[in-house]
């Protein structure tokens, strides 16, 4: 018996609604809309209280915009006080965690 993982819930098309192009993944959306992606994913693994993190987001909101409509990458932001983080993928203890899948 496994416990079940913690996952925020998963935001309406998987999209931030105040950042265009910009992925959001939950716990429960990542291995679809990563790992089983045709697009390469770029991935930021943040925290709301990380200030590292707090001053990176601005350059994914950025690069997600530009890359908006690409059919080869997509750009995604996943909040790891939110969400279980499989160290399978992410075995660094910190944050931010920035990896393209």
């Amino acid at each position: 018996h496994t416990a079940k993982q913690k996952s925020a819930a998963r935001p309406p098309n998987d999209a931030d609604p105040r950042h265009d192009g910009l992925m959001i993944l939950v716990a429960d959306s990542f291995r679809e809309l990563v790992l089983e992606s045709k697009e390469h994913v770029l991935v930021c693994v943040h925290a709301p209280w990380c200030e590292a993190c707090q001053k990176v987001k601005p350059h994914f909101y950025r690069l997600a915009k530009m890359l908006k409509g690409a059919d080869t990458i997509r750009v995604a932001l996943l909040d790891s006080d939110e969400n279980d983080i499989n160290n399978r993928f992410f075995p660094e203890p910190f944050i931010p965690n920035i990896k393209l899948f």
